[in-house]
């Protein structure tokens, strides 16, 4: 009779050592996991903050180097705007290197004579059919001493006018005197319709 309580104690102290063996299985898990999860945060965190950082300076350059490269084709593109605005000016001027001579020259009084391809009509302000006026207080008129003047490249009011008239349907004769050089000319103009009146020739008189 008295192995019955023995027994009873025995098996009661066995309970007891598995429960606090398995609670502290489970402690230990926990515990396991904690310092896990503990570790991958303090290990992950940095990398992730640094390839984060990374990606928004190369996202800031990429955009600075974008506008960059914009401003600069815009830069581009001014400048290509004046240059072609400086040729297309250049374009209009008469130059000396375009002078083409015209050697059989009949009128023992021109002492050189020349045209140039790059002449171009001046430009009119008048509309509708045109009929030249030969009266110096036209606008026709003033036309006319303006094609002259860009003929022989010197200004229009330091041109003395001897002669202006006709020289057949469309087209006129002009001679004149620069002032500062004594230079005299003797400069042919023909009218081109909506455009004006364009030099043809010029005569540098003896």
């Amino acid at each position: 009779m008295s192995q019955i309580p023995n027994n009873s104690r025995f098996q009661t102290k066995q309970g007891r050592r598995r429960k606090g063996l398995l609670l502290n299985i489970l402690l230990g898990i926990v515990l396991l996991t904690a310092v896990t999860v503990a570790y991958q945060l303090l290990t992950s965190s940095p990398e992730q903050t640094a390839t984060k950082e990374t990606k928004t300076k190369e996202t800031k350059t990429t955009s600075a180097a974008q506008k960059k490269k914009e401003d600069t084709g815009q830069l581009v593109v001014k400048e290509d705007d004046k240059d072609s605005a400086k040729e297309e000016e250049a374009s209009t001027q008469p130059t000396e290197d375009t002078k083409v001579a015209v050697e059989d020259q009949t009128d023992p009084a021109v002492q050189e004579a020349y045209t140039n391809p790059s002449w171009q009509a001046i430009g009119t302000s008048q509309s509708g059919p045109h009929t030249t006026q030969f009266d110096d207080s036209t606008q026709d008129w003033k036309e006319m001493t303006q094609a002259i003047s860009y003929a022989v490249q010197v200004p229009a009011d330091t041109l003395t006018i001897w002669y202006l008239g006709n020289n057949g349907p469309n087209k006129a004769v002009g001679t004149v005197t620069a002032k500062a050089t004594k230079q005299k000319y003797k400069v042919y103009i023909e009218w081109v319709d909506n455009e004006g009146w364009k030099p043809t020739l010029v005569q540098l008189m003896k």
